[in-house]
């Protein structure tokens, strides 16, 4: 069963992987989604909320009827609860059914410590999830406009 913590935990990785979308230099998609897949890590590592707060879209809406005041405040409260956040990502898949709408599956494992490889989760107690979510153009910027989450396994990182 998915908690409370590990929900916030997973948008937060969500929530930060488009914020490259937008700040991006490159013109290629690929490019894109890589670069944000870092600066996703970095976000969720600083606990960044504002990052997070400006690219969760207006009209966001969850598998769990979540939108985006409820998912913005679920990101307060799991900064507060979490002293330390480290994120070990590797993305999956991407598809961009049309040019203003990327569908993404990343693998991220969320720990209290650093994970480097995928040999470190063995050793350590990290959630492990598969995140599916969709971004989509709204205004010239990449938005998070839907999202799931399931647990991974450590072979999902491999």
């Amino acid at each position: 069963m998915i908690t409370v913590k590990s929900d916030i935990a997973v948008f937060m990785i969500i929530a930060g992987l488009l914020c490259v979308f937008f700040s991006c230099s490159s013109d290629d998609p690929e490019d894109q989604i890589k670069k944000l897949v870092v600066r996703a890590e970095k976000a969720a590592e600083e606990k960044n909320k504002s990052e997070f707060r400006d690219i969760i879209s207006e009209t966001y809406k969850d598998e769990k009827g979540r939108k985006r005041r409820e998912v913005i405040g679920l990101l307060r409260y799991y900064f507060i609860q979490n002293k330390d956040v480290y994120v070990f990502s590797r993305i999956k898949d991407i598809q961009f059914p049309i040019e203003t709408k990327a569908e993404v599956v990343v693998t991220a494992a969320i720990a209290g410590r650093p994970v480097n490889s995928p040999d470190d989760l063995k050793n350590i107690n990290a959630d492990l999830h598969r995140i599916e979510f969709v971004a989509e153009k709204e205004s010239g910027e990449w938005k998070v406009t839907s999202a799931s989450w399931s647990r991974a396994s450590i072979e999902d990182f491999l």
